[in-house]
């Protein structure tokens, strides 16, 4: 790494259109951070969709494209975010989602400070914006005071402030069905899932970011960087957690005394394919039954492959 190389590289790994105005707000949210980390988008794809935003925005860009017919259901987000890790820069590799912003500008100073002593960094602390309101918060981001930020982990956007959420259960519509997301805590959404006749899509929202780790470029190489068997999202998070844990001294920042937090911008999207779920699950309880060291030293071989095409592909910020 030459000096002039960042600190940090954050990977957005996308599938999909329509992200466009969310990226734009993330993007936005990190170049107003006290440091300067590089943004990488890398896209799971048969047909690029990004490549257009990220030459307007001056932001590195790597598709992983695949072959054959593109099922969006089915997706390797694993692969996506090993593409970039391949063509980051930086020393510290922080990973994201297209739908989480920072709007707090020492966030990632932050996560730097509190980094001492500790080899990677899980669980940043995470307030939502409640799904009907992320339009607004989009459209007024600029003007939106966060020096003042409610302490409810959900949040609405009214008067052109940040204010807490309007109800406990919110409903939402996908595809002409009627859906719930419950907002409270862990010990009332149990409870919510035994008596609500939807509670197969009714998923209780966390108050951490699953999908926000941060370590050492060089540590997620080790540990063969994602895994890449798994379809859609969350899986290769909760994998990677496991590796991390079983490889190196991990702080879960939800846990610490970290002050500060990310925005995760609430969608309208059923929880979960149950089939994928149980797929997924399978999968990993097959690793862990296998042990760490097999595990990882499969994803290296996987990794490989994965690193020869996405420096093929990768295209730098201009």
């Amino acid at each position: 790494m030459s000096a002039a190389s960042p600190i940090v590289s954050i990977i957005f790994a996308v599938t999909g259109a329509g992200y466009e105005s969310k990226l734009e707000t993330a993007v936005k949210s990190i170049r107003n951070q006290t440091i300067s980390p590089e943004i990488i988008i890398s896209e799971y794809c048969h047909r690029p969709l990004y490549a257009d935003f990220a030459r307007q925005n001056k932001i590195s860009y790597v598709p992983f494209n695949v072959s054959g017919k593109f099922k969006p259901g089915k997706f390797n987000i694993g692969a996506a975010r090993n593409a970039g890790i391949c063509c980051a820069t930086g020393k510290w590799i922080y990973s994201s989602d297209a739908d989480v912003v920072y709007p707090l500008p020492d966030f990632f100073e932050k996560l730097l400070d509190i980094s001492k002593g500790h080899d990677a960094l899980i669980f940043p602390p995470m307030k939502r914006v409640q799904e009907n309101f992320v339009d607004t918060f989009l459209r007024r981001y600029e003007q939106l005071d966060f020096s003042d930020v409610p302490p409810n982990d959900i949040l609405s956007v009214q008067d052109g402030k940040l204010k807490p959420p309007t109800d406990n259960e919110i409903h939402t519509e996908f595809n002409s069905k009627r859906y719930v997301t419950f907002t409270g805590d862990y010990k009332e959404y149990r409870a919510h899932l035994l008596r609500h006749r939807l509670r197969q899509f009714s998923p209780w929202k966390p108050t951490f970011h699953y999908g926000g780790i941060m370590a050492p470029r060089e540590l997620f190489v080790r540990v063969g960087g994602y895994c890449e068997r798994f379809s859609g999202w969350g899986a290769d998070d909760v994998d990677m957690i496991w590796k991390l844990e079983g490889s190196a001294k991990v702080l879960e920042l939800c846990r610490s005394d970290f002050k500060s937090f990310v925005f995760h911008l609430d969608h309208r999207w059923p929880y979960y394919s149950r089939f994928r779920a149980e797929k997924n699950r399978f999968i990993h309880k097959y690793r862990k039954r296998r042990g760490i060291e097999s595990a990882i030293a499969q994803d290296r071989e996987k990794l490989k492959k994965t690193f020869e095409l996405a420096k093929r592909n990768f295209i730098p910020a201009l």
